[in-house]
């Protein structure tokens, strides 16, 4: 049902808005899902990943988690896309996540 929502939802205690960006995100309580995230198994993964994210957030703290997976994770988006999944904190996310 999260991933026919079109605005808010709810995933295992995260809030779930759904957005035109071309990027997700999680963090605190809270899932940034872009609507190019559809019902299927590919959509599936990424809530699961970006809720591995939340659950990086809640075990660092929201300001440790900014500066050691935040920020190393965008500037990884940014100049590296093909290798960005392969990063340490983000495979990390997709075992927190159950991807």
């Amino acid at each position: 049902l999260v991933l026919q929502s079109r605005k808010i939802s709810y995933y295992k205690g995260a809030s779930v808005f759904r957005t035109n960006m071309n990027a997700s995100a999680g963090f605190g309580g809270i899932i940034l899902l872009s609507n190019s995230a559809k019902d299927d198994r590919y959509g599936i993964s990424h809530l699961r990943h970006e809720y591995g994210h939340v659950v990086q957030s809640r075990l660092l703290g929201i300001g440790t988690f900014g500066i050691i997976i935040g920020i190393p994770s965008m500037i990884s988006i940014m100049t590296n896309p093909r290798d960005h999944h392969n990063q340490w904190f983000e495979i990390w996310a997709d075992q927190l996540g159950g991807v």
